[in-house]
Formats: C-alpha cells, sequence, structure tokens
C-alpha cells in the first residue's frame, strides 16, 4: 500500500515526516562513509563498464545515448546480485545517493538558464507552455493514468510523465521522488520512466522534430 514503505527510509525524511534537505543526506551519507564509498565506487565501475557497451553498441550502427550503457549495467548488476542473494548494495544509500545528485543536477540546470536571452521570445514562450500545459494534463488524466493502470504505481508514472512532457527525464524523476517520499515507493514507476525517457526520445526524437519542422514549412 502506498506509505508503507515510506517510513523505512530514515534517509529522505526528518523525524517528523517532512522531507530532508539535501545537506542532512550529506550527513547521513558520511555517518556510513565506508559504505557510501563503496557505493561510489560501485557506481564509477559501473558508469565506466556502460560507457564501454555504450560505444559498442554505436559501433554496431545503434543508436543509443551515452548514458543508455550505465541504466543497463546498473539494472543487470542489481538484478544479478538479488538473484544470487548477494546483499551487497544497501537501497537506503542508493536512495540517498540519488537524491543528493538528482539535487545537485536540477540546481546546475537551473543555473545554466540566461533568463535575459529569452526576455524577447517571453510573450510566444508563455503562449506555448499555457498550451503545453493544458494538452499534458489532459494526456495524463485521460490516456496515460488509464493505460498504465489507474493505480499508485499508474499515478507515479503519470507524475514522471508530467515532469518528462514539461521538461526532462530529470524532471520526471524529480517528480516521481516528491511523491515517494511522502506516499512510499514505487520501483515499476522508476524502472520504466527513465528507460522510456531516455532510450525512446532519443531513438525517435529526431524523426519526430525533422516530420513536423516538414509540416511547418
Amino acid at each position: 500500500k502506498p506509505g508503507e514503505g515510506a517510513k523505512g527510509r530514515f534517509a529522505t525524511h526528518d523525524s517528523d515526516g517532512s522531507d530532508a534537505g539535501w545537506l542532512d543526506l550529506l550527513r547521513a551519507l558520511a555517518k556510513n562513509a565506508r559504505v557510501a564509498l563503496l557505493h561510489v565506487v560501485g557506481l564509477f565501475v559501473i558508469i565506466k563498464l556502460g560507457a564501454g557497451l555504450s560505444h559498442v553498441l554505436q559501433q554496431a550502427g545503434l543508436l543509443f545515448p551515452s548514458y543508455m550503457g550505465a541504466l543497463l549495467v546498473g539494472l543487470l548488476v542489481r538484478n544479478a546480485l538479488d538473484l544470487a542473494g548477494l546483499q551487497w548494495i544497501d537501497s537506503r544509500v542508493v536512495d540517498m545517493m540519488g537524491a543528493v545528485l538528482l539535487a545537485v543536477f536540477l540546481t546546475m540546470t537551473m543555473a545554466s538558464l540566461n533568463l535575459v536571452e529569452l526576455a524577447g521570445t517571453a510573450g510566444p514562450m508563455l503562449v506555448i507552455l499555457t498550451a503545453q500545459i493544458l494538452v499534458v494534463a489532459l494526456f495524463a488524466r485521460w490516456v496515460v493514468f488509464p493505460c498504465m493502470g489507474r493505480d499508485y504505481e499508474s499515478a507515479i508514472m503519470t507524475a514522471g510523465f508530467c515532469g518528462f512532457a514539461l521538461g526532462s527525464t530529470s524532471n520526471a524523476v524529480a517528480n516521481m521522488d516528491s511523491l515517494t517520499k511522502r506516499f512510499g515507493p514505487a520501483p515499476r514507476a522508476f524502472l520504466i520512466v527513465p528507460t522510456v525517457g531516455g532510450l525512446l526520445v532519443d531513438l525517435t526524437n529526431s524523426f519526430n522534430i525533422t516530420w513536423f519542422l516538414n509540416i511547418l514549412k
């Protein structure tokens, strides 16, 4: 049930149930420094292996984003360890690391925005964003949520879809993370949304953009 797993995630919640800040997460990681360091080393190894896998796939003519290799290797490693009964990965530490890195990424993304350069297009952008929000909200309510099963996992995936449709995969993960912190984990959503958002968009986006540009000529 939603919320049952939330209390066990001490790393992302304060004792009163409110969300912990990233400084609190860093302190929690520091208290588990040895375990956190081992997980960081493992993360670097997976990223390196994933980069090699992505290179091999690209050499074979498959159009994969570079980070998809790391995602696939991480998926294989985690499931292989679970099937072997080896408790080498601490989900709490992974959650803390993910929350910290996501906060850093979003901060860097927002800091890179130059609002002065966007001032001249503020009017058209506001109209486009308003229309986009309306379309995404209607599509999420009447298409995504029913198709995903009308349950808790589908609600989390719908939130991820909204973040992705209005931003990027990182926004989708941020949306889902904020909800799962309050209502409990949704593992299927965190497997499906980043994979679809990262893999299918990179494969189809160029074709979609070209098609729409040809229509609007």
